[in-house]
């Protein structure tokens, strides 16, 4: 693959929202996008998303998105469950 150009590499995007690194080691992942690229642009019909369940309060913080409290977050799978 060393002499095609980059957008004939496997590539996904990754995107994460978190509580912020504020939080130091109580900093969680709230939630998980994933976005394949073809041909350098991205492929929507095969993106993937996803809320994750801290498994603890969210912080109120102007950087975390508003959307994003612990009712929504409450029947969201675990960190662990969206690993598998």
């Amino acid at each position: 693959m060393q002499d095609q150009p980059w957008t004939h590499a496997p590539l996904v995007a990754v995107d994460l929202e978190g509580t912020g690194a504020q939080d130091k080691e109580h900093e969680a992942i709230l939630e998980v996008a994933l976005v394949p690229l073809h041909g350098g642009s991205p492929d929507m019909a095969r993106a993937w998303e996803t809320l994750v369940n801290p498994g603890r309060p969210v912080p109120k913080r102007p950087w975390i998105s508003p959307g994003l409290t612990d009712e929504v977050l409450a029947d969201a799978p675990s960190p662990e469950q969206v690993g598998q």
